[in-house]
């Protein structure tokens, strides 16, 4: 059985733009999860709009879409959430067209569909992202940013990216047109967490602190924990969602 939980804090911000959803899902195949964490980009104080719009429409489209399957497969997770991302994208677009000009909804969105065994797939643009933490920490997303195109290109090496003076560039959002979600397949065994966060965490704290800090809280406290470390220190907004299975 997946048991998750999730958390937000306006942190070192005086409006919180994140926006964050568990949801359990009923099929006959089985139950489903859709864990989702949107960091909205600001703009003419609009971000926490954008990222409540990407979260919501994803969840109407993976809940449409999981009741008009016969049956549930990786894939068909995989494809619940490429098109619930391309949705998501389309509302936020749309929606920007109403405001004055000059200003624009953006949002990152980091999300997992996962059966109740832990098994699915994870899906992102952006810079929120996907740890799955066990024996060691892995980041199973990768960043839509500068600082990860520096890195890609050989101009940057990994473990001088943290504290990069342009690390809050993100170069593809949800609100840009024709933008695809990047996606993974995920496997929780028995001692795995998936964490999900937005970069009022990531931002803060390295990997091997996050997995220290998580591996240290008790099941039920996860979430809050990393809060409570992590306002006095962050100057965004903190968003997380931790799942695993018991």
């Amino acid at each position: 059985m997946l048991r998750c939980c999730g958390a937000t804090d306006v942190g070192g911000r005086p409006d919180n733009e994140d926006f964050y959803s568990i949801l359990k899902l009923e099929h006959k195949s089985g139950i489903y999860h859709l864990l989702a964490v949107a960091d909205g980009v600001w703009s003419c104080d609009a971000g926490e709009i954008a990222s409540e719009l990407a979260v919501m429409t994803l969840i109407d489209a993976v809940r449409m879409g999981l009741s008009s399957l016969k049956s549930v497969s990786r894939e068909s997770l995989r494809e619940l959430l490429r098109d619930g991302f391309r949705k998501a994208n389309e509302a936020v677009c749309d929606r920007s067209k109403t405001l004055p000009e000059g200003c624009d909804l953006s949002t990152t969105l980091v999300a997992a569909l996962l059966d109740d065994n832990g098994r699915g797939a994870v899906a992102n643009v952006g810079d929120s992202r996907a740890y799955l933490l066990g024996d060691e920490i892995v980041r199973v997303t990768k960043d839509h940013s500068f600082v990860q195109e520096l890195i890609d290109a050989g101009m940057l090496r990994e473990d001088k990216a943290f504290g990069h003076p342009h690390k809050n560039i993100v170069t593809k959002v949800i609100g840009m047109r024709g933008v695809k979600p990047d996606l993974f397949n995920i496997d929780l065994g028995d001692k795995d967490i998936l964490i999900l966060c937005s970069d009022g965490i990531s931002d803060v704290l390295r990997e091997e602190q996050i997995k220290e800090l998580v591996l240290n809280s008790g099941a039920e406290n996860i979430c809050k924990h990393l809060i409570e470390i992590v306002k006095p220190i962050s100057y965004d907004n903190i968003t997380v969602i931790a799942a695993r299975v018991e």
